[in-house]
This record gives structure tokens, C-alpha cells and sequence, in this order.
């Protein structure tokens, strides 16, 4: 399918080439500080999305409302980030991370540290009265809104009648936050496409056009590595006329973003090793347990959690015995078997194996 270009933000692919110095390091063996961590605060969530991935990592939903990272291990975890070099952190993951009360916080004590930090939420329990504080610390705030419609919301996120009008005042409460106080956060919606959700997709990139956020990104649906899901990806492929339609709302402020790459690419993987984590990425359970990746949150967790950082301070931890034998083991990992489809790595992935394992002859020939 042929694609038209609208993502200034890269979401389609990976920004690697911005971060040689991590890349040089890598390559020589040595220590590097990943570039970016993704974590949740919590293990639970007031949603029960249908395409969730989070069932698979431990997600209790309300059950898990009291499990969370919080209080001083958090915020020393931030501390020590910053120390080692990571450069980002998004707090997204298997559970709504605004059911923690430390998330406002925690946010500005990593923008306080030199830290871009970047949020997404289902954006339902938002406090309003925070909400600038929040917004004047955040690099980008993501709302995941999966459908353009109230009975589309009702039936994907598994919610209610009300609250997809709550949610998108939630939304459009920020966005006037943005222009009343020039701010340079980035306000974003996010839909998760399963094969069969289609039909939300024109109501929702419209719907984001009338509330004035930055972008709207419209993603895969990645699936288990036992395929649980059962995701159908070559579905996808069916559907290029609507992706372009939906391209075709762009324009200098608004930025429909379609992730052509994973929803085309059927779910398989372009690289034979898994190269990315830890070195470039890494990843927080809702209770604060460090991972390399997240698909092993709840699932394997014996031979890949690095440690629990509500009893072990991120900075020790780094690049120590257990570092090295979890990377070893990602390393070792079949990646078409034992890995879930179309992870947020996969694009570093395929830039890295590219780099590695794919040298072309005649490099001097430019």
C-alpha cells in the first residue's frame, strides 16, 4: 500500500540516528544508559479495554487500584535515571497510571531533573485542578481514545454510558489550558485498531480535528506471544483507502499519523535478535519491578525481572551481575516464537540489526 508522509514526529519509525553517541557505545560493549524507560505506576486500571495488553502483564483493573510504585523508592528511581543518563520516561503500561496520587509529583521531580517526561492515559481520572501543573511538566500527553463515537467507546474500552463525553472534555479541557497559557506540550490521541474496529476511525480522526490536539496516531494491535488475541493481522492490509482518507485530514496543526510499517508487516519480525533492550530501552511494572521488556511483566518473570526497585535503588542495579545474565537472556530469546508481535522496540530492532548484521559491501562507496 502506498503511503503519504505526515509524521513529523517519527511515531512510524524510530529516532536512533539522533543518539550515535548510545549507538557508538553499544558497539564497543560498553556500558550505556538506555535512552528511554516506559512505566506504569500502577497495577490497575478503571478501563477494560478489549485490545489490552495489559491482561497479559498482571492488570487487575479495579482489583489492582491499590497496587502501585509510589512515594520515595519512585522518586528516587527518578533521581537515579537522571543520574545514569536515561534522557525519557513515559509513564505508560499495563495500568492507568493516574490511580497513583504521586504521578504529579513524580512527574515534575523528573522534568526537575533534567528528564523529558511523557504521559499516557485513558485520561478518564485526570483531576482538573492539576491538570496545568501536570501539562507545564510533560514533553507530550496521550490520550488513548480507541473510537470516534459513544457506543464505539462503550463497546471497545468496556466503560459505561457518560464517559466517553467525560473523557473528551477531559481532553479538550487541556487543549484550552494549551493556548490559554502558550504551552509547548504536545496534547495526542491514540487508537488501538483491531481488525474488526474499523468503523471508528473516520469519527475519530475527525473528532480530534474539532478539539484541536496536536495528533492523532493510529496503531496495530500487538498481540501475546502465544497469539491470545488473535489478532488478525492481514486484515489490515485491507484497509489502505481508509488510512489514506484518514491521512487526508493533516494539515500544519493537526497530524494524523498512521503506523504503516506494523499494520502492513502482518505481524512478523524483520530482525533475528532482539537488540534494543536493555541497552536503549527499558521498562517499570506497576509495582515497580525493573524489566528489560515488557512482554515478560507477569510472564517469565523469574528469568527476566532485573530487580524490584522498591527494594533496590536503580543506580546499583545498573549494569550489574543479574543486568548482564537478563540481557544475555534477551539476546538468546527466538524472537518469531517467543516474543509478542510488533512491540514498541521492533522498529529499533530493525534499524540495529540493520546496522549489526547487514553490512553492505563497498561501504565507502556513499
Amino acid at each position: 500500500m502506498e503511503k503519504k508522509i505526515n509524521d513529523k514526529f517519527k511515531m512510524d519509525s524510530n529516532k536512533m540516528l539522533w543518539h550515535l553517541d548510545n549507538i557508538v557505545k553499544w558497539q564497543k560493549s560498553e556500558d550505556v544508559a538506555p535512552i528511554a524507560i516506559e512505566m506504569s505506576l500502577s497495577k490497575g486500571c478503571n478501563q477494560r479495554c478489549i485490545f489490552c495488553f495489559g491482561k497479559f502483564q498482571g492488570n487487575k483493573y479495579k482489583k489492582g487500584y491499590e497496587i502501585m510504585f509510589s512515594g520515595e523508592p519512585l522518586f528516587n528511581f527518578l533521581r537515579d535515571a537522571a543520574f545514569i543518563g536515561v534522557k525519557s520516561i513515559c509513564l505508560i503500561g499495563e495500568g492507568e497510571s493516574l490511580l497513583n496520587p504521586d504521578i504529579y509529583d513524580a512527574v515534575a521531580i523528573g522534568r526537575d531533573n533534567g528528564i523529558d517526561m511523557a504521559l499516557g492515559t485513558n485520561g478518564e481520572l485526570l483531576k482538573n485542578n492539576r491538570a496545568l501543573e501536570l501539562l507545564r511538566n510533560l514533553t507530550y500527553i496521550r490520550f488513548s481514545v480507541s473510537a470516534g463515537t459513544n457506543e464505539g467507546y462503550k463497546a471497545i474500552h468496556k466503560v459505561e454510558d457518560g464517559i466517553f463525553e467525560k473523557v473528551i472534555k477531559k481532553i479538550s479541557f487541556c487543549v484550552n489550558l494549551k493556548r490559554k497559557y502558550s504551552l509547548n506540550t504536545t496534547i495526542g490521541l491514540q487508537m488501538v485498531l483491531m481488525p474488526d474496529t474499523i468503523s471508528e476511525l473516520l469519527p475519530l480522526v475527525k473528532l480530534g480535528k474539532e478539539l484541536g490536539v496536536d495528533y492523532l496516531v493510529v496503531k496495530h494491535c500487538s498481540d501475546s506471544a502465544e497469539r491470545k488475541l488473535k489478532i488478525n493481522n492481514h486484515k489490515y492490509l485491507e484497509y489502505g483507502d481508509i488510512f489514506r482518507e484518514a491521512e487526508s485530514f493533516s494539515d500544519s496543526n493537526y497530524n494524523v499519523v498512521i503506523k504503516w510499517s506494523k499494520l502492513t508487516n502482518e505481524g512478523k519480525k524483520k530482525f533475528n535478535m532482539c537488540l534494543g533492550v536493555p541497552f536503549f530501552m527499558m521498562r517499570v511494572s506497576g509495582d515497580g519491578k525493573l524489566f528489560p521488556c515488557a512482554q515478560f511483566f507477569n510472564y517469565r518473570e523469574d528469568e527476566f525481572i532485573i530487580a524490584d526497585l522498591k527494594k533496590e535503588r536503580f543506580k546499583d542495579v545498573m549494569f550489574g551481575k543479574r543486568y548482564k545474565e537478563v540481557a544475555a537472556r534477551i539476546k538468546a530469546l527466538d524472537v518469531h516464537n517467543e516474543c509478542m508481535t510488533n512491540c514498541k522496540e521492533n522498529s529499533i530492532n530493525e534499524f540495529l540489526w540493520e546496522l549489526q548484521y547487514n553490512k553492505p559491501e563497498h561501504i565507502n562507496f556513499v
